[in-house]
């Protein structure tokens, strides 16, 4: 596939990285520049249009951001690197992120002690310090994220793509990145929020007393 100038290959249903409300992300590989990245695929239709517009608005923000000001504006959430628009689909290729954070401590535990799991109270603090610290920098640059969890902070990447050793005596921060926009808000933008996208867990109480009342 070949998105804007970039041409990327990908095993169809071979490698995914994960699965959304509003998409597919698979690895993709860029053989001219050895490079990997996230491919997201998502369908727009009646339905999801107003999502994947949103986190197209959203990606290419804080690339303008970045223009602007700096990488480090915007070093702690995920990068857009380019955008497709075909027929009635969204194609984002994105930096390659690492895993998830539950998942990236639950591997890490388990390497270091096999099936006698236990708490790794500092390592873990490593790593909520860094989802602390991207959600932070993306208030601060005007964003509302409306879907914090788990799944939506990935470890990130060194220069190599590779994650960062797990050294459980430490007190550095482990790096983490922000992904996953459809529902976000950019306060300068005007945008407003669909409340309709919202998980029940973070809805306010009057939004789930009558759902008719969701729009």
């Amino acid at each position: 596939m070949i998105i804007n100038d970039v041409e990327v290959r990908f095993v169809s249903g071979g490698d995914d990285i994960g699965v959304g409300s509003f998409g597919l992300v698979i690895h993709a590989y860029d053989s001219d520049n050895n490079k990997c990245f996230a491919l997201k695929t998502s369908e727009m239709d009646e339905r999801t249009v107003n999502a994947v517009q949103r986190e197209w608005e959203v990606l290419n923000y804080f690339n303008t951001l970045e223009e602007q000001q700096g990488f480090a504006a915007r070093n702690h959430i995920i990068k857009m690197h380019e955008m497709k628009h075909e027929a009635n689909y969204m194609y984002f290729l994105l930096e390659l992120g690492g895993k998830s954070l539950g998942e990236y401590y639950r591997q890490k535990v388990a390497e270091r002690h096999g099936r006698n799991a236990r708490l790794e109270k500092q390592f873990r603090t490593n790593i909520l310090k860094g989802a602390a610290q991207a959600l932070q920098q993306f208030h601060q640059k005007g964003g509302i994220h409306l879907d914090v969890k788990e799944d939506n902070f990935v470890i990130a990447l060194d220069e190599n793509q590779s994650e960062p050793d797990a050294v459980f005596e430490s007190t550095e921060t482990i790096p983490v990145k922000l992904i996953d926009f459809n529902i976000s808000v950019i306060v300068e933008r005007g945008h407003v929020a669909h409340i309709e996208y919202m998980a029940d867990a973070i809805r306010a109480p009057e939004l789930l007393v009558d759902r008719r009342n969701v729009i």
